[in-house]
């Protein structure tokens, strides 16, 4: 039995705004991490234009938007 807790897009804690997934191949029983890009800054700028919490956007990408 296996558990990967991947986590989310949009919220990065590794500094890196790209989206990222995994995929899990049975067979050869192996973890592939895959990063997408993501438009955080507009993502941000909605945020923001929302009214929701400054820190919600700038977590996006690591830096304010």
């Amino acid at each position: 039995k296996y558990i990967f807790n991947i986590g989310s897009v949009g919220q990065p804690r590794d500094g890196d705004p790209r989206a990222k997934y995994v995929v899990w191949d049975t067979s050869r029983g192996v973890l592939d991490v895959r990063f997408v890009p993501y438009p955080w800054r507009e993502t941000a700028r909605k945020i923001l234009d929302r009214g929701f919490p400054e820190g919600y956007a700038r977590r996006l990408g690591g830096r304010r938007p």
